[in-house]
């Protein structure tokens, strides 16, 4: 990212946890009530500053802590982009 021309589409796969949320939970407080690095948006606000157009991918995570990509949604946001 850092080295591309502006205007370079970047699509950031965000993993999540279907059992906690319905969406992307990245800036939370720990158990501990202390808050906790928020670091979720680093590439949003790095492409925004880049002149870049940005594009989030919600994945949720199994139950082993993998995630699954479904190409047929890749593909239908990359069509979406033409």
């Amino acid at each position: 990212m850092n080295f591309a021309q502006p205007e370079t589409t970047v699509i950031e796969i965000m993993p999540y946890r279907s059992h906690e949320s319905t969406v992307p939970v990245v800036c939370r407080l720990a158990s501990s009530g202390q808050p906790e690095p928020c670091v979720g948006y680093i590439y949003y606000v790095q492409s925004q500053l880049l002149d870049h157009s940005y594009w989030i991918l919600p994945t949720p995570v199994n139950s082993e802590g993998n995630l699954n990509v479904s190409l047929t949604r890749v593909e239908r946001l990359l069509n979406s982009l033409v």
